[in-house]
C-alpha cells in the first residue's frame, strides 16, 4: 500500500510516494516475495476497493503500509505488515532520522520487512 503523508503541512506526498517506490525496489532486490507495484495498488484504491479486496485481486497474503511525517529536520517513518485476510497487524516498527539518513533508514526497513515476510 502506498505510504501516507502525515506531515502537519501535508506537503510531503511526493516524499511518501518516492519512499514507497524505493522500498518496493529494495524489497524486490532482497527477494521479498511477490511484491505488487504501487500503481497496481493505487488503481485498486481509486476503484474504491478496500485493502483486503486489493490483496485478493493482487494475490498477496500480506500488505505493507506506513506513514511518512516530516517535522522540521526530522523524518518519522512508521511501517506495518498486515495479514491481508483478516486485517491483523503482524509486525510494526517506527524509524526516525534526518532527511540525509532516509536511504539508510529505507534499506534497514526493507531488510526488516523482508525478514517478517519470509518468516525469519
Amino acid at each position: 500500500m502506498p505510504f501516507v503523508d502525515l506531515s502537519e503541512s501535508g506537503g510531503e506526498a511526493r516524499l511518501a510516494a518516492v519512499f514507497t517506490d524505493a522500498l518496493i525496489t529494495d524489497l524486490v532486490r532482497l527477494g521479498g516475495g511477490h511484491v505488487a507495484s504501487r500503481t497496481a495498488v493505487e488503481t485498486g484504491l481509486r476503484s474504491g476497493l478496500d485493502s483486503q479486496a486489493i490483496a485478493r485481486q493482487l494475490k498477496v497474503g500480506s500488505l505493507v503500509e506506513g506513514t511518512v511525517m516530516r517535522e522540521g529536520a526530522t523524518v518519522t517513518i512508521t511501517v506495518r505488515v498486515v495479514n491481508a485476510q483478516d486485517g491483523r497487524i503482524v509486525w510494526a516498527d517506527l524509524l526516525e532520522g534526518g532527511a540525509d539518513s532516509l536511504p539508510q533508514l529505507r534499506r534497514e526497513l526493507a531488510e526488516r520487512v523482508r525478514e517478517v515476510l519470509s518468516g525469519a
